[in-house]
């Protein structure tokens, strides 16, 4: 995400809550009394739409799994395990 990106979607956000969260200082920011107060409010809320996503992902990530066995290694070594699963 570019600078520019950035720096419209921070002003996007100060316009639709009608206030400034970040004092813009030579090429920094630094979070006003209200940025401060709004980030304490909405960090948990990032964490758990952070692990949801997680989840989710995870869930999503289960796949068919093939084993492949010759017959001699069932019949000697693994036995009818295999063909339970």
């Amino acid at each position: 995400m570019t600078q520019a990106a950035v720096s419209h979607q921070i002003k996007s956000l100060e316009d639709f809550l009608g206030l400034k969260l970040f004092r813009r200082r030579n090429r920094s920011l630094l979070l006003t009394e209200e940025g401060q107060s709004y980030f304490q409010d909405i960090k948990d809320i990032f964490s758990q739409l952070t692990e949801a996503t997680r989840k989710l992902q995870a869930r999503s990530a289960k796949g068919a799994l093939t084993v492949s066995l010759l017959p001699s290694f069932c019949d000697s070594v693994a036995g009818p395990a295999p063909f339970k699963l």
